[in-house]
């Protein structure tokens, strides 16, 4: 499946391949991509606050809602994983992928709810072809989009 993006000039673009075919040559600087939708489940939430970052707006709903946030937000650290979840099945290539050297910099800007929608933004910086080694590199920036949020009820913070 081809996915749209715009790139600077705001022209709809369209992969020629999917991420089963897809190639350096395919990662074009300028262009930005936006893919993937997935909704923030509660439970989820709450399982991965216990086992990798046990505070009580990640954790307990009750306590939660006196945090400064309201109710229950998901971890940054949970976000990040279900952007690199979206990033990977719908952006990466599946054939030439070889591998991810490091990140410049990981934010969290406003918190994220059970029941938001989150899709992701990624624009090509740069793709530049290695002369010394058999590796080409592209340098993208990825942002989580709130694709839809679960209610009024939060502000954003």
């Amino acid at each position: 499946m081809s996915k749209s993006c715009t790139n600077r000039r705001n022209i709809v673009i369209t992969f020629k391949t999917t991420p089963d075919n897809r190639y350096f040559e395919d990662y074009i600087p300028g262009d930005v991509h936006e893919f993937g939708a997935i909704v923030i489940d509660e439970e989820e939430v709450i399982q991965f606050g216990k086992r990798y970052v046990p505070l009580s707006y990640h954790v307990d709903k009750e306590a939660a809602k006196k945090s400064s946030y309201g109710g229950l937000i998901a971890s940054g650290w949970h976000t990040a994983a279900l952007m690199m979840r979206i990033y990977t099945e719908n952006y990466l290539s599946k054939v030439a992928n070889l591998g991810f050297p490091g990140g410049d910099e990981l934010r969290w800007d406003k918190p994220v709810f059970p029941g938001d929608e989150l899709s992701v933004r990624a624009t090509v910086l740069e793709a530049r072809r290695s002369e010394s080694r058999p590796r080409h590199r592209a340098h993208f920036y990825c942002s989580l989009e709130p694709a839809a949020r679960s209610g009024d009820e939060h502000e954003d913070g």
